[in-house]
């Protein structure tokens, strides 16, 4: 008998998938949507600061750029700053502490987003974003002067 012989007919032994993709797609995405949610998310960060691991350190950065990518910059903020805490030499805590720079300027926050801005050229002098991170804080301290002078 050849491959050609046998009968590859869905539903006969086994389990008929084709009733099931329905329901298992609604089921992920709804699961996708739960964890893109802000109690999904923050459900998802409490969980993942309990205990030290470098597997916890990259799901926690993971979790700070699904927030920034869904622009939910105070939760991002919330994250990175523990996050770069309990993690500061993970392969992940660059890139980290330029998105907590960037989420404070995109919240409005001048002065600490100046800071994070600094304090990242000061530990990455020769990073390829310097003069972009240069530009942005001539930026933010110009609007400042002149909402100052404005007054």
């Amino acid at each position: 008998m050849g491959l050609a012989d046998v009968d590859f007919a869905y539903g006969t032994g086994g389990i008929d998938v084709g009733r099931m993709k329905l329901p298992i797609i609604i089921v992920a995405v709804i699961g996708v949507v739960y964890l893109l949610s802000a109690p999904g998310i923050n459900a998802c960060f409490r969980k993942m600061q309990r205990g030290h691991s470098p597997g916890r350190g990259s799901a926690l950065y993971s979790l700070s750029t699904i927030c920034i990518s869904t622009f939910r910059y105070n939760q991002a903020v919330s994250i990175l700053r523990v996050t770069l805490d309990k993690y500061p030499d993970h392969p992940k805590a660059r890139n980290g502490m330029y998105n907590y720079a960037l989420c404070l300027e995109r919240l409005g926050r001048p002065a600490q987003a100046i800071s994070a801005y600094q304090s990242y050229v000061a530990k990455y002098p020769n990073d390829s974003r310097k003069q972009k991170i240069q530009n942005n804080i001539d930026k933010m301290q110009s609007l400042q002067s002149s909402r100052s002078s404005a007054r």
